[in-house]
């Protein structure tokens, strides 16, 4: 048994994986149960996981419980489902456990009578929400064939912006280097037409098309149909530079890669762009949430193009248009979208659409044969769902809500569960959708039934946001990076400001280089929408967990209670009622209340573990700032720092420096080149200049004198770079040291490097040059989120340049041999850095030689951050 654990511990998820766990499942010992239990949220695991708990009942409800106490959401499922699975003698099992495991089992709800809790009553038919008294699926279906009326189709294409979204389509090719192939005097009246004819990639036409003037190649595009399409990365700046001729492009590139690419379509205004989103809400669910955006931007004017269908003959395209028509009626009233109708395509048509806006969608999203819920659920063994009185809904009706899941269609959930949630108490329907995303999980996750983790992303909250983000960054690792995807979009579905936070997190610490950009590209997206910048997003969605405003909370245990407060770190710590730092949460005693002392052990077990993730992401996040030289409006400081109880602890430790407004904005170039025309480095000046100043104990801002400092209205602040604070870092270093002010990362104690006279004339950094790197080192500098990437994969999967984005449209690169292997966990040997130069475009030196630049014209922050990186990679001094 020992070998067999050692051995399973060691093995990816999979077919090897569930074997070996098989052969454990003989073992009657806690040590197998252990092993088992310690790949709980392994799918390749989990079923066997359940085998076990049912053969070793005892056991499983002794080590579950350690599991569950500690935190483990999928330990407390099982748990819990375990109690409900044995009602009969579930008493009896608690008494055979010690005394701390049967106390904490009896406080969970699955322990009450029938596996109930409090809320006992069982909900008569009358009390049950209508759509389960009188299932849609029972009712009668209409009668005869819907009328049919043919209206011409709407031929014309436009593309409606959202601000700021058509200049960001283009960024990336504006700032690169590599979409201009042509000198600047190229005949392109002459070349142009020549070029495309001979191009042999969709990529090298796309940087034609970007180059070259619309009055040339708008004529050449009607007959260009990639046949290996290129990414959305390099059609956005296509579509947005020539607008409606590069339509037909957009919409054959998304016919190819529509879950990849139909975001695309969304600021285009045409009816193949919205027959293939309206295709996309019913039967494809990896189109599903850019359909509901692109529903949500065109609205009315977007449902008018699908008129013509919504009313013609009978098939999946009339089905389709009906089902948007009701989406944007939903939103703007049916009564604007029947009025628009009759004004565009007349009253005879009007009326058919109000005829099809009056169908009962329950009926009219029925399938022609009904699916059976899954055998992996059972109701039996899910926790109840309680109704608003208090009354809990029998099996029978539980059997019902299950059914309606099975509906779903494309990540769509059945209307009908929308009214189930709607009568359930609060909290209760989330918590019941996740229990359901648990027992698929522990069936190992079938494809057939996915809509059980696609639900939580209509139907999640909060907890179901920190219950699934740790979930998906470990799928990758287990061969469900599908699901990993499919996971990102439930977060931004749900889209509260925890969840939001929970996707940022994902961003910053998957392991999956892939996964981490689908991250980010949902931030974006998010962000987007809301008219932030992915960072501005960030800075609202950190977390106050509860906290008093001054970063403590109090945890009560009736007769005493205990102050939280926070260390540099961001580590809690307790003081009890003398101000005594206590060295672990007290256990309650026979004196302390029964039922505040329990919760609040637990609340501070939670917020321990939920502190160690915000706190190291946020200390992260700032450090990143500090390094790229990113700055707040005088505003956006007081509202984000100094208020914020989890950030207002970090800004009080930390230095910082006031600029006159229309100065730096987020790492821009304005910023830099600011800061290196200063010569004396100094940043004291009253004018014209940068103050530094540090926040004081009583809230006020102090200078470098220990004097008041006034911040200006209209000022911009960022985070002080040691390297920019000249003569004044041994001041304030001193200062921090008498107030004993300990800083959460190095700031004025970092190290501060400095090119040489050779190196800023040059465009080479030739002292790190042919030395070596390990490459989990190179990895784990990619994954610090301040700008470092990788080149896309050669045809032999090695990435063979890192970069990294700077100020000013700059990269420093990185030439690797023998290259990044594209599995990231795979460790490979040392790389030989071949090349590190400074340029307009990442690359290989000797390819893009003409676009290199000399160190010059960086900034001192950034260039002793880039020394400081280099030199760490390299293990140089």
């Amino acid at each position: 048994m020992p070998l067999l654990a050692g051995a399973l511990r060691r093995l990816d998820s999979g077919d090897e994986a569930r074997r070996l766990a098989g052969l454990l499942l003989e073992f009657p010992s806690d040590e197998a149960f252990e092993a088992l239990l310690g790949r709980v949220d392994d799918k390749s695991v989990a079923p066997v996981l359940w085998q076990a708990v049912e053969r070793y009942p005892v056991r499983a409800l002794r080590l579950l419980a350690a599991a569950a106490r500690d935190g483990g959401a999928t330990a407390r499922h099982l748990l819990e489902r375990q109690l409900r699975s044995r009602t009969g003698d579930a008493a009896e099992l608690i008494g055979r456990l010690d005394p701390a495991a049967a106390g904490f089992v009896r406080t969970l709800p699955a322990a009450g009578p029938a596996g109930a809790g409090p809320a006992g009553a069982v909900a008569g038919e009358r009390e049950w929400p209508a759509v389960l008294a009188s299932p849609p699926w029972e009712r009668p279906r209409p009668a005869g064939r819907p009328k049919v009326v043919a209206v011409a189709v709407d031929g014309s294409s436009a593309l409606h912006w959202q601000d700021g979204e058509r200049e960001s389509w283009m960024a990336e090719a504006l700032d690169s280097h590599e979409w201009r192939t042509h000198p600047d005097d190229t005949d392109w009246a002459v070349v142009g037409p020549e070029a495309f004819r001979t191009a042999t990639n969709s990529l090298t036409v796309c940087r034609l098309l970007w180059q070259a003037p619309v009055e040339v190649m708008s004529p050449l595009l009607p007959e260009w149909r990639p046949e290996l399409n290129p990414g959305a990365d390099v059609l956005r700046p296509v579509v947005a530079k020539y607008g409606a001729a590069a339509v037909p492009v957009a919409l054959h590139a998304v016919g190819l890669r529509p879950a990849q690419l139909a975001p695309l379509l969304l600021p285009v205004l045409d009816v193949a762009a919205a027959r293939l989103m309206a295709q996309g809400l019913s039967t494809r669910k990896s189109v599903r949430s850019a359909a509901c955006s692109w529903f949500a931007r065109h609205g009315v004017a977007g449902a008018l193009l699908l008129v013509p269908d919504a009313v013609g003959p009978v098939g999946p395209a009339r089905t389709a248009a009906g089902q948007a028509l009701r989406l944007v009626a939903e939103r703007h009233g049916a009564g604007a979208v029947t009025a628009a109708a009759a004004e565009r395509y007349g009253e005879r048509a009007a009326a058919a659409v109000a005829a099809v806006l009056a169908a009962d969608p329950l009926v009219e999203s029925l399938p022609a044969r009904l699916p059976r819920p899954p055998s992996w659920l059972v109701a039996e063994l899910l926790p109840p769902l309680v109704l608003r009185s208090g009354a809990v809904l029998p099996p029978v009706a539980v059997r019902r809500v299950l059914a309606m899941m099975a509906l779903a269609k494309a990540g769509t959930p059945y209307p009908g569960l929308a009214q189930v949630a709607g009568e359930c108490a609060p909290g209760g329907w989330a918590a019941f959708c996740r229990a359901v995303f648990q027992e698929w999980r522990l069936a190992g996750m079938p494809a057939k039934e996915s809509w059980a983790l696609t639900q939580l992303g209509d139907f999640g909250d909060d907890d179901t946001a920190r219950l699934l983000a740790p979930v998906l960054c470990r799928w990758p690792h287990q061969k469900a990076a599908r699901w990993a995807n499919e996971g990102l979009d439930v977060l931004a579905a749900i889209g509260t400001d925890a969840a939001l936070g929970q996707l940022h997190g994902v961003a910053q610490r998957v392991r999956q280089y892939a996964i981490r950009a689908r991250a980010r590209e949902k931030i974006a997206e998010v962000a987007l929408e809301l008219g932030l910048t992915p960072d501005q997003l960030a800075d609202r969605l950190v977390p106050d967990l509860g906290l008093d405003p001054d970063g403590t909370t109090r945890l009560d245990y009736g007769p005493r209670a205990f102050t939280v407060a926070l260390d540099p770190q961001l580590r809690p710590y307790l003081l009890d009622g003398a101000g005594k730092r206590r060295a672990a949460v007290p256990a309650p005693t026979a004196k302390d209340d029964p039922e505040l002392a329990p919760a609040a052990r637990k609340r501070y077990a939670v917020l321990k573990k939920e502190l160690r993730a915000v706190g190291d992401e946020q200390i992260s996040r700032l450090e990143n700032a500090m390094t790229g030289q990113r700055a707040w409006s005088a505003a956006e400081f007081e509202s984000l720092f100094l208020v914020h109880p989890l950030l207002r602890q970090l800004a009080h430790r930390l230095l910082w420096t006031a600029g006159e407004n229309g100065g730096p904005d987020a790492g821009g170039a304005d910023a830099d080149s600011r800061s290196s025309s200063r010569t004396d480095g100094r940043t004291d000046g009253r004018s014209g200049g940068w103050t530094a100043f540090r926040i004081a104990e009583d809230g006020t801002f102090a200078d470098v004198r220990d004097e008041p400092f006034a911040l200006p209205a209209d000022a911009v602040v960022r985070l002080a770079h040691p390297a920019l604070l000249g003569a004044d870092l041994a001041a304030w270093a001193e200062l921090f040291t008498d107030y004993l002010i300990i800083q959460p990362f190095p700031q004025l104690g970092r190290p501060i490097g400095a090119l040489t006279p050779d190196e800023l004339t040059a465009d080479r950094l030739e002292r790190f040059e042919g030395r070596t790197a390990p490459t989990e080192a190179l990895r784990a500098l990619l994954r610090r989120g301040n700008g470092w990437a990788v080149s896309d994969p050669g045809q032999n999967g090695f990435r063979r340049v890192a970069y990294r984005r700077l100020p000013g449209g700059l990269r420093l690169s990185v030439a690797l041999a023998p290259g990044l292997h594209n599995d990231p966990d795979s460790s490979g040997p040392d790389q030989a850095l071949r090349e590190v130069w400074l340029g307009t475009h990442p690359g290989r030196y000797r390819l893009w030689a003409a676009y290199s630049r000399p160190f010059a014209e960086l900034d001192a922050a950034t260039a002793s951050e880039l020394l400081a990186e280099l030199a760490e990679l390299t293990g140089t001094a």
